[in-house]
């Protein structure tokens, strides 16, 4: 809760900087930037659902807003995130003739970056969080990020944007150039943060969720140079291109509520990944097993947030390695994520835990079961060449229109219940 609260707060603060920001524009202007950002599902979900979006989003547009304080504003943002570093070196390019000032500023910005590294290494064993090393990519998933943004169609960014990405980026660059003749900093700040969604969009996976999760803190600042850009057709363009601006920002609002709307949907919240991302399908079976297995007890899963906070137990996350340091560190060097813990990568991390249960989908239990081969036993599958068995399944929702349910698997030495219980 305590997360969430905070999250509103940050969201409120950032919608605050986005009209501050937008003071430059015409008086019907000033607030269409904060408009469509409270309109937007792929930034008001993950800043209103525990995660660090909006306290990012505030610290970023604090660069711009606190000029002087850019720097270690810069430092608090790649404590957040990683990819943040590159905002503040783009934001200096455009102040490069400022000399020792800039100089002083990168050296704390510089000094800032080194503490926070090591009091992660001190701290976790890990110069970088461990979610940055679990979520890796390679050159095959930068080719086809490519190959799905000139499609229109990669999910780092949100649509309606990535769907006319060229006009997007026209826009943008437009619209800094317009803002840059009032406000050269500002331009500055928000260009580089805007460069770096779209660099950081290009470089990583698609978030499990198919929503633009790595570009959301990144979005006031599109969204306010967007604005910059519509907002000055007409003294650029004449009065007749007026209409079409204010047409485009209302298409541009219009789209964003409605995709926001969709994600509310109920049919959307049942079926995968929406019950996942909404967990409330999740939250039953996770105090259930709080209430009836020993809270000792370790637990192999990949849904590991509603299963960690309602249940209580330790959750071993064998696939990313959210949880795991060393699985991260396994599923990174051997280029993949694990299916099974059955996969030899990740098999002597498994043998370390000895998880007392395991609880997963049950199309993933199946492919389980089959691979490698040989590796079901009765009614559950052999990990490692321990059997476990079958205890309780919770039906969560649909996938590609199919019942899904979350299966117990019990470890066969923990319990003397070797079959499915109601």
């Amino acid at each position: 809760m305590a997360a969430k609260v905070l999250g509103l707060v940050c969201v409120g603060g950032t919608l605050a900087l986005t009209v501050r920001l937008g003071e430059p524009l015409a008086a019907g202007w000033r607030w269409v930037p904060a408009g469509w950002l409270l309109v937007c599902g792929d930034f008001l979900y993950f800043s209103l659902s525990g995660m660090e979006t909006a306290g990012l989003a505030l610290a970023l547009l604090g660069m711009a807003v606190w000029e002087r304080q850019a720097w270690w504003l810069g430092a608090i943002a790649f404590l957040l995130h990683p990819e943040a570093v590159l905002v503040w070196p783009l934001a200096a390019l455009g102040r490069s003739r400022e000399g020792w000032p800039l100089l002083r500023e990168g050296l704390g910005f510089g000094l800032l970056l080194a503490l926070v590294a090591i009091a992660r290494q001190v701290y976790f064993g890990f110069w970088l969080p461990n979610t940055f090393v679990a979520k890796f990519s390679d050159g095959s998933t930068v080719a086809a990020n490519l190959v799905n943004l000139a499609l229109g169609r990669n999910p780092n960014f949100p649509a309606p944007l990535v769907w006319v990405w060229p006009l997007t980026l026209v826009l943008m660059v437009w619209g800094a150039a317009q803002l840059h003749r009032t406000a050269p900093r500002w331009a500055w700040m928000l260009g580089a943060q805007a460069a770096t969604a779209g660099i950081f969009g290009v470089y990583t996976g698609f978030d499990w969720t198919g929503y633009a999760r790595y570009s959301a803190p990144y979005l006031p600042a599109v969204f306010l140079l967007l604005g910059y850009a519509l907002a000055n057709v007409e003294k650029a363009c004449g009065p007749k291109f007026a209409k079409g601006a204010i047409a485009l920002a209302l298409i541009l609002g219009l789209s964003l509520a409605y995709r926001e709307g969709q994600m509310l949907l109920p049919q959307t919240l049942r079926r995968y990944p929406g019950y996942v991302w909404a967990s409330e399908t999740l939250i039953a079976p996770s105090q259930w097993l709080g209430s009836h297995l020993p809270p000792h007890w370790a637990i192999a899963t990949r849904r590991i947030g509603a299963l960690s906070y309602w249940s209580r137990h330790r959750v071993f996350d064998y696939r990313f390695g959210l949880t795991e340091p060393q699985v991260a560190q396994a599923a990174r060097q051997n280029r993949r994520w694990f299916e099974t813990p059955n996969d030899p990568a990740v098999l002597p991390l498994w043998r370390q835990v000895q998880p007392d249960a395991l609880l997963e989908d049950q199309a993933v239990v199946d492919y389980m079961a089959q691979w490698p081969p040989n590796s079901r036993f009765a009614d559950g599958v052999l990990l490692d060449g321990v059997p476990y068995l079958p205890m309780r399944s919770f039906p969560i929702g649909t996938y590609l229109d199919s019942p899904q349910r979350w299966v117990l698997l019990v470890r066969g030495d923990r319990l003397p219940l070797t079959g499915s219980q109601p």
